[in-house]
């Protein structure tokens, strides 16, 4: 009888030490998912929505590049502002954007692929018959003093909603945020442009290449001819990152996108794309600066 309750013990024993435990079965890591929503806005010639995604923008090359390397993959493609992407990542939600700057607040909720594409820096950029008034902003060298510009309580500017910039225009964003003077202009890349053109602010600081894209599209509610003013304190160039929300989805997406882009050489040909969308002054300047600073060296 005892013999026959041990057995009996020890068989039921064996049962519960073998039966999955909740645990261990919440901790076991489930597999990464293999979908990529690429959240794209329309910010010519960088991305291009007009037509069948991924457009004809040089970022848009890019996307379609890494997306044939990564067939594994389920690539789909959502149009929708800055401010969406960003949210989405904020929320945990499993997305990248192709062509983002890595900033500290960004990177809070996001992982950053190795730079990705190489463009012109932002500039002031205003309507000419506004140029005096951004002259006494001007250093020796021709660069506006941003932060005494933005301090000028009477010269106003306006910037879209989660656009980020180069740290030395953080910065001084920073330095005057909730003044009076700086303007927001809802979630898409081309509204303080049209504010610009049709007067309603002063200047926006943007990349060079954007106001003829605006302009070949219509946008510009007027004739006014430009003036560009490089900023103080902002290197020659600007990096842009692939970002994806952050975690072990993130993370892998972005390792791959490393792999390729290495793998792409020190003159990927998204770069040539980009070239060939721009001015002529603007591509001469951006084939000078790529040669000399060699930014995709292995």
């Amino acid at each position: 009888m005892i013999r026959s309750f041990v057995g009996r013990l020890g068989f039921l024993l064996l049962l519960l030490a073998s039966a999955p435990h909740e645990d261990a079965a919440a901790e076991s890591p489930s597999p990464i998912a293999k979908d990529i929503t690429w959240v794209l806005n329309d910010f010519p010639p960088f991305i291009q929505v007009d037509g069948p995604l991924p457009g004809n923008g040089f970022v848009d090359a890019a996307v379609r590049y890494i997306a044939e390397r990564m067939p594994d993959y389920n690539h789909r493609f959502e149009v929708s502002g800055i401010a969406r992407a960003v949210g989405l990542m904020q929320q945990g939600t499993p997305v990248c954007h192709p062509a983002l700057l890595p900033t500290a607040e960004r990177m809070a909720y996001a992982v950053a692929s190795r730079p990705v594409h190489f463009t012109l820096p932002h500039y002031v950029i205003a309507r000419a018959d506004r140029a005096e008034r951004l002259r006494p902003f001007l250093d020796r060298d021709g660069r506006i003093s941003l932060d005494s510009l933005l301090g000028a309580a009477d010269i106003t500017t306006s910037f879209t909603e989660q656009r980020a910039f180069a740290p030395a225009i953080q910065t001084a964003l920073a330095a005057h945020k909730g003044a009076p003077n700086i303007l927001f202009a809802g979630v898409h890349f081309n509204a303080p442009f049209l504010q610009m053109a049709a007067g309603w602010v002063d200047y926006i600081i943007a990349y060079p290449v954007e106001p003829r894209w605006y302009n070949a599209k219509g946008q510009a509610l007027n004739e006014q001819p430009l003036v560009y003013y490089p900023i103080a304190g902002v290197e020659d160039y600007t990096l842009g990152h692939v970002m994806c929300t952050k975690g072990p989805w993130g993370e892998a997406v972005v390792q791959r996108v490393n792999a390729i882009v290495v793998d792409a050489g020190a003159r990927p040909p998204w770069i040539d794309t980009e070239i060939a969308l721009s001015d002529e002054a603007s591509g001469r300047r951006l084939d000078e600066l790529f040669t000399r600073y060699n930014p995709f060296r292995r």
